[in-house]
């Protein structure tokens, strides 16, 4: 795993790892009013660390090694409140959509107020719901734009706003997602009542040839493909 070392206005924080899911670190007794300054250090996994761990990708100037990993991507760095919206989604199911936000931190008597965006512009609203064990769900309401669905991959901006019980806006986030009617049965999985093709792929450091692997795939009619151990580059996708 990677080794994350973090100081805040020179005060060492706990030391975390970490693969490919974000890590969080709690940084409010240590911040000041006005300015504060942040230091973060990433450390590469041991050498020998298997790739399936590492969460490193292909360096840019040839394949893999598993002793000399390399970051796909730039770390970045996110400050959240300690009431804070986790996660948004648009799950649909016979034309109706429930959004649902997950929350961390939530006072009680806290909701979310949900709304969906399009090119900067509101398009929908999606209500309001109490946060109930961390976890929020709007009332089913009638989706009337485009649902996600192989080969028509509709995208939104779903959006959820924390809001105390004084009304008050503790945190919003915004993720880019579709509106999926996701089913499943004994012949497998559907979106939006068509059969989903599913391929699984295990990458191994010995495989070098990816894009290759990717161009075989869609040639055989797969749309999702699950990759272990290496990180796709968007350029594999086109």
């Amino acid at each position: 795993w990677w080794a994350v070392r973090a100081t805040v206005n020179g005060v060492a924080l706990p030391p975390v790892t970490g693969g490919l899911a974000p890590v969080s670190l709690d940084v409010g007794p240590h911040l000041r009013a006005g300015e504060n300054t942040f230091v973060v250090t990433i450390s590469p996994p041991p050498p020998g660390t298997p790739p399936l761990l590492t969460g490193g990708g292909l360096a840019s100037g040839g394949g893999w090694r598993p002793d000399r990993p390399d970051l796909q991507v730039a770390p970045r760095l996110e400050l959240r409140p300690a009431a804070h919206v986790d996660t948004v989604s648009l799950p649909l199911d016979a034309g109706q959509v429930a959004a649902t936000a997950r929350v961390t931190g939530a006072p009680e008597g806290a909701r979310v107020r949900f709304t969906v965006a399009l090119d900067g512009e509101q398009v929908a609203s999606l209500g309001e719901a109490p946060v109930v064990a961390g976890v929020a769900t709007a009332p089913a309401t009638a989706w009337t734009l485009d649902d996600w669905r192989p080969g028509r991959p509709a995208l939104f901006l779903a959006q959820a706003e924390l809001l105390g019980p004084d009304g008050a806006v503790l945190d919003r986030l915004a993720r880019r997602t579709g509106a999926l009617d996701v089913s499943g049965d004994a012949s497998g999985l559907h979106i939006a009542g068509e059969p989903l093709r599913l391929m699984a792929v295990r990458v191994t450091n010995h495989d070098r040839d990816l894009p290759g692997r990717f161009r075989a795939l869609v040639a055989g009619g797969a749309n999702s493909v699950e990759v272990h151990g290496e990180l796709p580059r968007s350029t594999w996708l086109d």
